[in-house]
């Protein structure tokens, strides 16, 4: 009778390591790779992910016939007070000042040899670029007007090219946002109410849009979905370029003990 027994060791690193989260020219193609990576994960979703897929796609097209009315309610409700909160939290849906954000931990990071802070700070900028683009390139397919413009609901694409700050959908600042929130609340979840805070922000953001009648309820949803399940994807990504590149396993048998090691390049 043969017996296996198999122990896998701790995962140190047969060859160099790529935990140094350093920004140099290797981050651009690394990015990009990710975009790559991300616009066609679909391709790989398993059932749970269409099923989470299909929840907010029926919980957008709930919202999108309702549009009209919760627009209207938003804007029966604005008060000075609640304008003056828009305009603080807009702020936090501008992809270029997150990305700002996130470079300046990342120099905090380099400064101080803290490579938690380097790690984010690359992250979310790396977040922030892939998050940009696929909602630039969904708004610019789709063209839906903002609610201000005067257009109803139901105008999407009307034959005119218009300017991508003059398109709603998806929510451009709530995708920036969530995405934001999601790698400070990743990184940081070791830190008391910093996810809650995170979140909590990226959600006023998405409300100010609504209250700036900027955006339409069917635009805040996927937007929010997009910035939330980029920044996890870029996350998973990061995670598996840091996975240890080879396996070292001892083979226990009658026959004695051997031992089994694979490299990966």
């Amino acid at each position: 009778m043969l017996a296996v027994a198999v122990f896998p060791l701790s995962p140190h690193r047969c060859l160099a390591s790529n935990n140094n989260y350093n920004l140099n020219l290797k981050v651009f193609p690394t990015t990009f790779d990710y975009l790559k990576k991300t616009v066609l994960s679909p391709v790989h979703f398993t059932g749970a992910d269409w099923k989470k897929a299909g929840m907010i796609a029926a919980g957008t097209g709930l919202l999108y016939s309702q549009d009209t009315a919760i627009r209207d309610f938003f804007q029966k409700s604005r008060t000075p007070d609640s304008n003056a909160t828009a305009r603080v939290f807009s702020h936090f849906g501008d992809g270029a000042v997150s990305t700002e954000i996130f470079l300046v931990l990342y120099a905090y990071g380099e400064i101080s040899h803290k490579n938690k802070f380097k790690r984010t700070g690359l992250l979310g900028a790396q977040s922030m670029l892939v998050t940009g683009i696929i909602t630039g390139a969904v708004k610019l397919t789709l063209q839906r007007p903002l609610p201000c413009s005067g257009s109803s609901y139901d105008t999407w694409y009307d034959g005119k090219w218009n300017n991508i700050d003059d398109l709603a959908f998806p929510s451009g600042h709530t995708s920036s946002s969530f995405a934001f929130a999601t790698i400070i609340a990743s990184e940081f979840a070791d830190v008391k109410y910093v996810p809650v805070l995170a979140y909590a922000t990226a959600s006023l953001t998405a409300l100010a849009m609504m209250n700036d009648n900027l955006h339409w309820a069917s635009d805040i949803l996927p937007g929010a979905a997009l910035g939330y399940f980029t920044a996890k994807k870029i996350e998973d990504l990061q995670k598996y370029d840091e996975a240890p590149n080879y396996t070292f396993l001892p083979i226990i048998s009658r026959e004695g003990v051997s031992f089994l090691c694979s490299f990966s390049f």
